[in-house]
């Protein structure tokens, strides 16, 4: 009975702050605690076709949290600068970083404009970095500026 149900509501939140939400709850369902016995019993019949599907096609629950969907796609860099330049090495900081994304937009643009003879407009928000460490490790994929695709 919805009109029912929409009167109860209605007076559970005309009580506002004026009582604890447990008092409240009591005064619509008579209980203290949340109970979601209902819900589990009104969607038990797909959850059970959804674990035998699962089952049967082999798929899990879950996933894995190591797992990039652009890892495949992308290149991994280290950059040591005490390596490089010694007492001379900077701080890798977002000022960097950036300036990276730049320098590897530039070059897409360039090998686009050269290589294959279109221009595609590459910009520093086209290079996504992810996965990356305090020893300036990371990995690092170009989108396309056409597509919405943001990693």
């Amino acid at each position: 009975n919805a009109t029912k149900a929409g009167t109860v509501l209605s007076n559970m939140l005309k009580l506002g702050k004026s009582k604890p939400w447990t008092e409240a709850l009591f005064e619509i369902t008579g209980e203290t605690r949340m109970n979601s016995t209902a819900l589990l019993e009104y969607f038990n019949p797909i959850y059970t076709w959804l674990k035998e599907d699962n089952m049967k096609n082999g798929r899990e629950v879950g996933w894995d949290t190591k797992w990039s969907p652009y890892i495949k796609d992308s290149m991994k860099v280290r950059i040591s600068l005490v390596t490089a330049l010694g007492e001379n090495a900077y701080t890798w900081d977002a000022s960097e970083k950036y300036f990276f994304q730049s320098t590897v937009a530039f070059s897409m643009r360039k090998y686009w404009e050269e290589v294959k003879g279109q221009q595609v407009n590459f910009v520093a928000e086209n290079v996504h970095i992810f996965e990356e460490t305090k020893r300036i490790s990371f990995y690092f994929v170009v989108t396309d500026p056409h597509t919405a695709l943001i990693p």
